[in-house]
């Protein structure tokens, strides 16, 4: 039996590229550009998408253009999309918080202390028995 590919990363990021992105929105989590500077963003468990802040806006795995996109649909003010998937993602620059949006916009269904809090809330709750993790 064939194993899925449970994660295709882009290319790890510079940390002086990450931090000249970071500066616009003012503040970016800590551990999100450690992610960032290892992995670059990519896919994972076939399904979800990791934005990149160096994505391509032509295949849609950019931070600027997917947050703009669901900021227009009605995303609440603020936050800024780094994940979607089985849900939408994102991280908030003033005071560091990561949510997680069932219906994608309006505001957060949950809302975590940090990108490992998240990922155990919500991409590690619903792959975990699927893929043995």
């Amino acid at each position: 039996m064939k194993q899925p590919m449970l994660f295709r990363w882009r290319n790890p990021i510079p940390e002086d590229t990450l931090l000249r992105w970071a500066r616009r929105y003012g503040s970016v989590p800590t551990d999100l550009l450690r992610f960032w500077s290892s992995t670059g963003g990519g896919e994972a468990f076939e399904t979800e998408t990791f934005l990149s802040p160096v994505g391509e806006p032509a295949t849609g795995d950019d931070i600027d253009g997917v947050t703009s996109s669901y900021r227009k649909a009605g995303l609440a003010p603020g936050w800024v999309v780094f994940h979607v998937g089985l849900g939408l993602s994102a991280f908030h620059p003033i005071d560091g918080r990561f949510a997680w949006f069932d219906q994608r916009t309006g505001e957060p269904t949950q809302v975590f202390k940090s990108l490992h809090d998240w990922y155990r809330g919500t991409l590690r709750h619903e792959y975990a028995v699927r893929y043995a993790l």
